[in-house]
């Protein structure tokens, strides 16, 4: 899982991996994920992991996640942009697909 956060602009404050993963599933550190946000002031945000079974389709896990996340974000008047899905060429926007 990788978070980009972004500045009032939008220019790129700072990234950060918050978790490497596994193979079926990644945890979320959401503590670490709203600390660095709110230490660099940020005031948006972009996740992004990768699917490696190449089906970027959000898995329920990842719908429930992403709701937890911008809950977070709303809470602190963080942006939360988008959260992006890789799985090879493919790329899935949760902005896009009408999840946020």
């Amino acid at each position: 899982m990788l978070a980009l956060f972004l500045a009032p602009g939008g220019g790129l404050l700072d990234h950060r991996v918050l978790a490497p993963g596994a193979a079926a599933h990644v945890t979320m550190d959401f503590r670490a994920l709203v600390e660095r946000a709110l230490a660099l002031e940020a005031s948006g945000l972009v996740l992004a992991h990768n699917h490696p079974s190449g089906d970027a389709r959000p898995s329920k896990a990842d719908i429930a996640a992403t709701a937890q996340v911008q809950t977070l974000c709303r809470a602190l008047d963080i942006d939360l942009v988008d959260h992006l899905i890789v799985a090879g060429r493919e790329i899935f926007s949760f902005r896009d697909g009408g999840l946020l």
